[in-house]
């Protein structure tokens, strides 16, 4: 996930990218994508297909955002996948959300200042699935 940081002005939307990319030697099925805060922010239906058989070295990307934000918050998104052998791999990822204060103009100033505002920020962040033992399926590597 991405950024791993922003600061927004409040009110504002704050942007999230997400990839999920199967670093293993196996196909990973029926790969979910979830984040509790911002639910509209699972992967869009466009990957539902390669999502549901996802190829080895195979990377999915997108983007999503949640509009209103008026306090700050650490969002967690989660990257599920299940191995051929039938083991389930889960990884989350995090990512800081600060919401500034609104400025106040000087008191000795007769025309007010405009307001600042702070342009939605891309970060990234990691979400990295691993499994170990007979399985061929290696990893799962998610970053919003």
């Amino acid at each position: 996930m991405s950024p791993s940081a922003q600061t927004i002005a409040s009110g504002a939307t704050a942007t999230f990218t997400i990839s999920v990319t199967n670093s293993g030697g196996a196909y990973l099925y029926a790969v979910g994508i979830s984040d509790g805060l911002a639910p509209n922010c699972g992967p869009p239906s466009a990957f539902a297909d390669t999502l549901s058989f996802m190829a080895p070295n195979l990377t999915v990307t997108y983007t999503c955002t949640l509009a209103g934000v008026t306090a700050s918050f650490t969002n967690t998104v989660v990257a599920t996948a299940t191995t051929g052998p039938g083991d389930k791999l889960t990884q989350t990822a995090t990512a800081s959300v600060t919401v500034s204060a609104p400025s106040t103009p000087p008191a000795t100033s007769s025309t007010p200042s405009p307001p600042k505002t702070t342009p939605p920020r891309t970060t990234t962040s990691t979400v990295g699935i691993t499994k170990t033992g007979t399985s061929k399926a290696d990893k799962l590597i998610g970053t919003r």
